[in-house]
């Protein structure tokens, strides 16, 4: 399952990079030139905590279009659709009420979850995984968004965290390549180099984005194979793209 999952996201990353470019470049590069630039010349270095905020508030209010735009993009893509820049802004735009809510309940549960050990928080966030991809897709919101992943992944933890662990150790390859290039490379640090950087970082995330709408995609369809097997004539659709 992880090597098929993976492959399928590799090649439909491949064929929309350039909507995906588009967005990611429209929404994040001016977030990151400023996050740079406030870094470079208003943040203490040896004070994270002001910066690490900034980065924060940009991400859930403004980096929350784009989740929501890749999310239509990959799931578009899984249907044979082409999702254009224009129909993936506005999707992501339309999607913003119903992922901060659910953005905010996801970080409430887990932070609950993490403080009565570390094993149940990364068992539950696990679970609800998928709440994003449910807020854009299935239009539902906070704790319905929350309820629907955690039926969705029933049975599927070890799967998912399996996948979830391979695809965080791709992504964070070329991280750690950044990271490595700017300590042999001091000049790289100047903030509007940091900002193309942190840029390809969040290129390179997406891929993490489109190998989850992969798997939710295929257990959507694995539910209704068991449901229509149990009651042939029930008929379920699949989230509208």
């Amino acid at each position: 399952m992880i090597a098929a999952t993976l492959s399928q996201a590799w090649r439909i990353y491949r064929e929309r990079l350039g909507v995906i470019a588009a967005v990611v470049i429209a929404i994040w590069l001016p977030c990151n030139l400023f996050t740079s630039y406030m870094d470079a010349y208003f943040f203490d270095p040896e004070k994270i905590m002001p910066s690490m905020k900034m980065h924060q508030f940009i991400e859930n209010f403004i980096g929350i279009i784009a989740t929501g735009a890749i999310t239509f993009i990959a799931f578009s893509a899984l249907s044979d659709k082409q999702a254009t820049f224009g129909q993936a802004m506005e999707r992501g735009s339309e999607s913003w009420s119903r992922l901060w809510v659910t953005r905010f309940c996801l970080g409430f549960v887990v932070l609950l979850s993490l403080l009565l050990f570390i094993i149940p928080g990364i068992y539950v966030y696990t679970r609800l995984c998928f709440c994003e991809c449910v807020a854009v897709l299935e239009k539902k919101s906070g704790s319905d968004a929350l309820k629907r992943s955690w039926a969705i992944t029933k049975n599927r933890f070890w799967p998912l965290f399996a996948l979830g662990s391979v695809t965080l150790l791709i992504i964070l390859a070329p991280f750690g390549m950044i990271q490595a290039a700017e300590y042999f490379i001091p000049e790289l640090e100047y903030w509007i180099i940091q900002a193309v950087l942190f840029l390809i970082s969040d290129l390179v995330a997406v891929y993490g984005t489109f190998v989850f709408i992969c798997a939710y995609k295929t257990y959507l369809e694995e539910d209704l194979r068991l449901l229509e097997s149990a009651d042939p004539s029930t008929i379920q659709a699949s989230p509208a793209a």
